[in-house]
């Protein structure tokens, strides 16, 4: 789940980065059925998206930095992994 934030975090950052260098260009909207359609009033809605954008982008930090929280609690126990892996092992011998 980490990793999908992550990656998720990664095409935020690169959607408004976009949006804010390319001030010009008219915004593209994508239909359910796979159409697609340019919005006419791009200034309302570029703030609107960079704005829905820059929200998104504030909840996956927030949740990034929760995951990593809980994923520091867990303590590693090298003892515990050779147990696993032992245990792997005599499964696959039998």
């Amino acid at each position: 789940m980490l990793s999908e934030m992550k990656d998720f975090k990664k095409n935020i950052t690169d959607s408004i980065e976009y949006l804010e260098k390319n001030t010009n260009e008219k915004l593209q909207f994508f239909n359910d059925d796979g159409s697609s359609e340019f919005w006419t009033d791009d200034t309302n809605q570029m703030v609107k998206v960079l704005s829905d954008l820059k929200n998104d982008l504030k909840d996956v930090d927030e949740n990034i930095t929760k995951a990593n929280e809980e994923l520091t609690k867990l303590n590693y126990n090298p003892e515990t992994e050779k147990q696993a892996k032992q245990m792997v092992l005599d499964g696959l011998n039998q």
